[in-house]
């Protein structure tokens, strides 16, 4: 149950038309596809003048589209109705240039038709037309007098579409002359309605429907009628979306039902029964709609101001639709979307390069069947309570670049409130999979990576550098009961206290210096939010891609994701963070020596995450890093930072343009190898010459390989993964989610990008790799070949790196910068009126950990102690300023704070 008052935007007046037009119900006049259709009871007789009436308001439009007479199929009027005890009204317009195309014919002129039949016995027809001069009368068909018939049509410009000429016809029809006045709420009779549109003489010729060639007979054709059911708007009545109420025997499926109706008051609650009791197959017992998996009678009471409203009753059945494999279980959570019939652009036929549509978003009811404590998923198990995490409506379209050409797409996701306000589904938060409740996330498809680790692999190392970073997990995926694969559900980069934690740019807020700012680097579509590294800011060229001289091919842009378009003040907003941009790029590009280099790191850039990102690029030797999908920060106050990482599945060997493939050669200055589209932006191979810069880059290395960047630690997280999505079921063999992956996206595909064959589609591997190396029509050595190629990889940069050629150790960075930098373990404290206003202390003192408040607001509220192989140690909840947590264990480990206001990570060691 929920208050109408914490719902419903604290209105006093509440129209719970949730969905009046039952899903796809558009009306296809003078076409046999069948729909249906309700018509409200009024309680204020409209006058039957030929204009709108205000008991025509509130009723449900349906659409006009194709003429009963000529050949136009497009779009021509709409139509709504109303009810009482003794009439039905009938409120039509018409767009039409022409209205009195037949002047002069017997009738033959424009006309609205209306075809009457109950469930069982003939038809009755009435039309409303042209007859003498400009008047409209009633005319007889059939030899029918309809004496209890009035009608008027206006020659007016429309309410409808603000159209110059066309016509609106009301009419009133009495109840009675069809058998139909004994009908009450909630019962339903069959009818078609039609709009003659012709233009040319049709002497001799009666009106016909165009979907029957019989003009004489096409009306008693059941075949074209729809259902059209009385409602009283005063009580609740629920529809099923896409008029759907099967679901199959087997499990796996479900319906979408809401509740509608026009009750006001102050507060307003939900409940929903199946059978007579109360809902308990699914979530959403309170909530204004349900997605039934089982068979039942479902209605819904609801509690208006304690006045307690009773729904009309929807049957679900079972039947044998196309359903999910009912053995499919997984220990991997199970996402199931229903589209309720309308599909995604470019899905089914899995067509690439078709253009922004294939972007659209949809609206879409969604289950996630997960057991919190391990145990396998089953897609029975949708109407387990305990097993059903998610179950919602939510939004989603495809995303992404390339791989929005890709066959296996990936998804934007975001999650819905629970209740539908005023019939839509509005963003809501959510604790996906017990990652941090936000509204925004990704399904990603992980297409071009047949391991389907490389891109958790990286966050996850790069979170465990102390780093926030997208949070990660394997699930699997169907789509209207069709099995989908492997997804990643990540957390999407954007600002909040639990993802980037930056100042909050408040709606009220005009100065550029006084917000956060998230922008990337990337392959954008050259919209409002992005500019080009095109211009010459350095006074001269810096080099290929440098200073933003204009490179070869295809240039990047930056793209500014926070603050959004619609902040105040944007464009200003934009113009300073391309200023900060600009100024750095010139800072950098003049810098010859450590003073001038200290100069950047004190003033312009973080030295620190610099440093970070240039390891975990270089371990990962993406195609993609530091030329695409880059992301910056930059708080109040403060530097820009290079941080989060983004899109690294094209890593650890699986690519083979900007040299990328070789475990032998540095990533930085790779620019244009096999590729010149998107150059490395100069700043690398500068950093390169600053002694600083590269001893800091040592440091972290030499402390990073001690701990979570060693060999066990890192080959121990890829066998995690593996367990996780490469492991058959009790040894079947098949079963495990890779080997069903792998079925749906055949290894032999070849996937076109843009014309040329995708970059991971790699030739084979050196002779000395395991079996001869990686073929991409073979699976079984892909996780021996991807921990060769990182172990490789990691001997190399050793060789490079840990040594006095490339840099010194340092103590700490202050010799370097004194101003504040990003430690290792990167604070990512945020508080929305004046940020980083938290302090937090975290040290080790031999077996244990202690955690310390300095801000007397503030509160612990979670600690997670974290091993160098991922592995959760220890989780402590609580509410205190000071913590203190003892461990049976020694070497290095991740201590992970959550206070009231901030989240913070640090590396320490036990001894």
């Amino acid at each position: 149950m929920f208050t109408f008052n914490r719902f419903f935007a604290k209105s006093k007046s509440y129209n719970m038309k949730i969905k009046q037009i039952l899903f796809g119900a558009s009306l296809l006049f003078g076409c046999s596809s069948l729909f249906a259709a309700n018509i409200a009871k009024t309680t204020s007789a409209p006058a039957i003048d030929g204009s709108m009436d205000n008991a025509y308001r509130n009723s449900t439009i349906y659409k006009i589209e194709k003429t009963a007479v000529g050949n136009e199929n497009h779009e021509v009027g709409q139509w709504r109705a109303v009810y009482d005890d003794t009439y039905f009204y009938f409120f039509v317009e018409i767009i039409n240039a022409n209205p009195w195309g037949n002047q002069g014919q017997e009738w033959n002129g424009d006309a609205v038709e209306l075809y009457f039949r109950s469930a069982a016995g003939n038809a009755n027809q009435l039309i409303f037309g042209y007859k003498s001069g400009t008047n409209v009368e009633p005319l007889f068909y059939s030899g029918n007098n309809y004496n209890d018939v009035i009608a008027k049509m206006t020659t007016v410009n429309t309410s409808y579409n603000g159209v110059t000429k066309g016509y609106n016809v009301e009419v009133r029809v009495a109840r009675v002359k069809y058998g139909l006045h004994e009908l009450q709420e909630g019962g339903s009779f069959y009818m078609e309605l039609g709009a003659d549109m012709s233009n040319s003489a049709h002497s001799g010729r009666q009106s016909q429907v165009a979907t029957w060639n019989n003009s004489d007979q096409h009306y008693q054709n059941a075949g074209g009628y729809s259902q059209v059911s009385l409602i009283d708007p005063t009580k609740p009545v629920i529809t099923a979306e896409g008029n759907k109420t099967k679901v199959c025997s087997t499990g796996g499926s479900f319906v979408s039902l809401s509740v509608e109706s026009a009750l006001s008051g102050d507060e307003v609650t939900f409940a929903w029964k199946k059978d007579g009791n109360p809902y308990s197959t699914g979530k959403g017992a309170g909530w204004n709609n349900i997605r039934p998996s089982v068979a039942g009678n479902y209605t819904c009471e609801v509690n208006v101001d304690g006045v307690v409203y009773r729904s009309n009753t929807i049957t679900v059945t079972a039947g044998t639709d196309v359903c999910p494999d009912r053995t499919f279980e997984s220990y991997l959570p199970i996402v199931l979307v229903n589209t309720n019939g309308q599909g995604f652009p470019g899905d089914k036929s899995q067509q690439a390069g078709i253009g922004p549509s294939i972007k659209a978003k949809r609206v879409v009811d969604v289950k996630i069947l997960w057991d919190e404590n391990g145990g396998l998923n089953n897609v029975q198990n949708t109407a387990d309570t305990t097993k059903l995490h998610y179950d919602r409506k939510a939004i989603m379209n495809h995303r992404g670049s390339t791989s929005a050409d890709m066959k296996k797409k990936p998804f934007a996701f975001r999650t819905c409130k629970k209740n539908l306000e005023n019939g839509a589904a509005k963003k809501g938060n959510f604790p996906m999979l017990n990652m941090p409740e936000e509204k925004d996330w990704i399904l990603y498809a992980s297409y071009g990576d047949k391991s389907l680790m490389r891109n958790k692999l990286a966050m996850d190392l790069y979170y465990m550098m102390g780093y926030w970073q997208t949070d990660l997990r394997f699930v699997e995926l169907f789509i209207d009961n069709e099995y989908r694969g492997i997804y990643l559900m990540m957390e999407k980069i954007t600002r909040d206290k639990d993802r980037v934690a930056l100042t909050k740019d408040q709606d009220t807020n005009t100065d550029p210096a006084a917000c956060g700012y998230i922008w990337k680097l990337d392959k954008t579509d050259g919209g409002s939010t992005t500019w080009t590294r095109t211009t010459d800011n350095c006074g001269g060229s810096c080099g290929v891609g440098g200073c933003g001289s204009q490179s070869y091919y295809q240039p990047q842009r930056y793209e500014l994701v926070y603050p959004e378009e619609d902040a105040l003040n944007y464009d200003a907003k934009k113009n300073y963070i391309k200023g900060q941009v600009s100024n750095f790029e010139k800072a950098l590009n003049a810098a010859n020596d450590e003073a001038s280099f200290r100069n950047v790191f004190e003033n312009y850039i973080d030295l620190q995450s610099f440093a970070d990102y240039f390891i975990i690029a270089e371990l990962a030797k993406c195609s993609d890093a530091y030329r695409v999908s880059v992301f910056f920060t930059k708080d109040v106050n403060g530097k820009i930072r290079l941080t989060p990482i983004w899109d690294f599945d094209m890593g650890f060997g699986n690519s083979t343009t900007h040299g990328s493939f070789d475990p032998y050669t540095w990533q930085y200055n790779a620019d244009g190898v096999n590729e010149a589209n998107f150059p490395i932006p100069f700043w690398w191979n500068k950093l390169r010459t600053s002694s600083c810069f590269n001893s800091v880059v040592r440091t972290r290395w030499h402390e990073l390989r001690q701990a979570f960047f060693s060999n066990e630690s890192i080959m121990a997280r890829i066998d995690d993964m593996y367990n996780l999505i490469g492991k058959d079921l009790n040894g079947v063999g098949g079963t495990s989610p890779s080997s069903r992956n792998k079925s749906r996206w055949s290894w032999t595909d070849i996937n076109n990008c843009g014309g040329y064959d995708c970059p991971w589609h790699v030739p084979s591997w050196p002779n000395d790799y395991p079996s001869g190396g990686k073929t991409t029509s073979l699976g079984s050595q892909e996780i021996p070949n991807m921990k060769e190629w990182i172990t490789r990889r990691l001997a190399w940069l050793d060789s490079q790196i840990d040594n006095d050629a490339f840099g010194s150790l340092l103590n700490d960075i202050s010799s370097c910068t004194n101003q504040e930098e990003t430690e290792p373990h990167y604070r990512t404290s945020i508080d929305e009126a004046d940020a980083m206003s938290t302090s937090i202390e975290i040290y080790a003192q031999g077996n244990e950990i202690s955690v310390s408040l300095n801000d007397e607001d503030d509160a612990i509220e979670l600690a997670e102690v974290v091993a160098a192989n991922g592995a959760v140690i220890k989780t402590v909840h609580a509410n205190a300023h000071d913590l203190k947590i003892q461990l049976p264990c020694t070497g290095v480990v991740v201590v992970k704070v959550r206070t009231s206001k901030s989240v913070v990570s640090k590396m320490v060691v036990l001894e």
